[in-house]
Formats: C-alpha cells, structure tokens, sequence
C-alpha cells in the first residue's frame, strides 16, 4: 500500500545512512517492555484472582482479615518490604490506581484506527509538552510485508562491501563465529522482531498489524509518533553521512533519540489502565519476537537493543 505520509515540504531530503536505517527499523522493544514488566503483572493477576476468590468465600482480602488487598498482593509478588516499584509514584499502585508516574489515566483509544492515532497523538503531545506542526498517518502492516520493507530499507545502507568489512573486524575480535553471514543475521533479527518503525527522510511510519489494534500497537504507536513529533519540532540529531571516528558519538545521539520515545512509551503504557496492561501479555508476538533474535550472537543483540535501554 503507498504511504499517505508526505515529507515536509520544507525539509531537504537526507540520504539513508546506516544509522538511519537502525533508527527506523531497530524496534522489538514494546514487546520487551511487555516481557520484563508482565511477568510482575502477570504474578499480581494471580494474586487478585486469590484475593477475589478468599473475599468471595468470606475469609477477607488480608491474612488478618483487616488489611488492604493491595498491599497484600504487593507483598505477595514481592514479599514483605522488598517492593522494587516502590519509589515510582507510588510504587504497582500507583500505576494502577492513578496512572503514569501518580498522573491520570490514559484514555484508551476507540473508533476506527485513524481516530485511534489522533488519541494517541493527543496523548504523546501531552507526555512530550509538545504540538505536531502537521498530522502523521501511519501504514498498518502485516507480518510479510513488513518485514519485506525492513529488509528493503536495511539493504540500501548495509551493501555487500559493508557486511564484509564488518564481519572481518567481529570475527578477529572473536564476537562472531567466522563465516556468518552478517546480512541475513541482521536483516531476520530486524524482520521478524520489528514491531513498528519512522523513516526520518520521508516521514514514513509503519506498525505492524494485521486486524484491530490493541495495547501492544498503541504503546508501538506512542513510540514511533514520539519520534515524528521531535523529529518535526526538534530535528532529530541523525547525521547526514556516517563518517570514522565519530561512532560514539553517532551511537549516543541514537540513544538519546530512542531513549526518549522509549521513556514515553513507557510513561504511557503504565498510564492504561490495569486490565489494558495486561494485554501487554501477548504470548505469540513475544515468541514471534524471540524467534527472530534466536541464534543472534550476543553482541549484535546488545547492539540492537542498547538504544532503547540504556539511552
């Protein structure tokens, strides 16, 4: 389907560089999100579902019969003073009873997709205190074909010659076994684990999905529109053309970017309310994902994924 995203008129076209590409395609980290915080939720549904059933039968939500169901399912999940969430706006009820960080809760998008992104555009200019200068409409794209445009996008940077050299310096240095193929290793990692992506040269923003959407493509959404918003009122700090001697530089100018669309993908999904949460708990995507960096070697792993955790 064609993009009905146009780039800014007043923007001059950037040449996709490495870096570039990695910023657009370089996302499996809603589903990491849904991995590292579901397993606290899922351990706490399961504790509702106890407490539910004991006041049911009469015995109290508490040990004592007087206490606060919810601090005794924090206690439950964490034990007794070893809440971790516990400095976070009020800690798991916090986020359940009040939203992001003690904010409101978030409303949960309704209607057909397009109203869906208008509120979810709504939402990332409240978190980011900032106006797009001209409205984003994002492609919806199944499993194929996505990832057959993340491998279209990756293989116009990451040439043949390219691959080589960086084999070569990976293997010598004995972070990769000789003769992997680095292209199809990175461009199935990038395929199979991509969950939504922005093109800063076009505007071009793509989420995949396949029929309704849902928490996992809302908090996609939040990402990706954060870095359409920023990108249109700040300039992403993407260099037009990589050059040696300035990847540390290139590196944390990517983390910065991607660690700020990751904060406020995570400010909005705690914000959901709590059974909106758990629709996080996608066990297929989270599998589908994992398939996709299995058999990666760690150091490509730790690369595709620092951006998003560290920055």
């Amino acid at each position: 389907s064609r993009s009905v995203t146009e780039p800014t008129g007043s923007r001059p076209r950037r040449p996709l560089s490495a870096l570039t590409v990695v910023l657009a395609v370089g996302f499996a980290i809603s589903l990491a999100l849904a991995v590292i915080f579901g397993v606290s939720l899922q351990v706490a549904r399961e504790r509702i579902d106890e407490l539910e059933e004991r006041v049911e039968a009469g015995g109290g939500g508490g040990g004592d019969g007087g206490g606060d169901p919810l601090e005794d399912l924090l206690e439950g999940v964490f034990g007794e003073g070893e809440n971790p969430l516990e400095d976070l706006g009020g800690g798991l009820v916090g986020c359940i009873g009040s939203g992001a960080l003690g904010g409101e809760t978030a409303e949960v998008p309704e209607g057909a997709p397009a109203e869906q992104v208008r509120t979810l555009a709504e939402e990332v200019e409240q978190i980011r205190e900032l106006e797009f200068r001209e409205p984003v409409t994002p492609r919806f794209l199944g499993d194929e074909d996505i990832e057959r445009r993340v491998r279209e996008l990756f293989l116009e940077d990451y040439t043949p010659s390219v691959a080589d050299r960086e084999s070569r310096i990976l293997t010598a240095l004995g972070a990769i076994p000789p003769g992997l193929d680095m292209t199809e290793v990175r461009a199935r990692a990038l395929g199979g684990s991509v969950a939504g992506f922005y093109v800063p040269e076009t505007g071009e923003l793509v989420v995949r999905s396949s029929g309704d959407l849902g928490p996992i493509e809302w908090v996609t959404l939040v990402h990706e529109l954060d870095h359409a918003l920023t990108d249109q009122v700040l300039d992403l700090p993407v260099p037009d053309e990589l050059e040696p001697g300035r990847e540390d530089s290139d590196l944390a100018a990517l983390a910065v970017v991607e660690g700020d669309a990751t904060l406020a993908m995570q400010r909005y999904s705690s914000s959901l309310p709590f059974d909106q949460q758990f629709g996080l708990l996608d066990p297929e995507a989270i599998a589908e994902a994992e398939a996709g960096l299995a058999g990666m070697p760690y150091i490509l792993e730790q690369e595709l994924f620092f951006p998003y955790e560290d920055g």
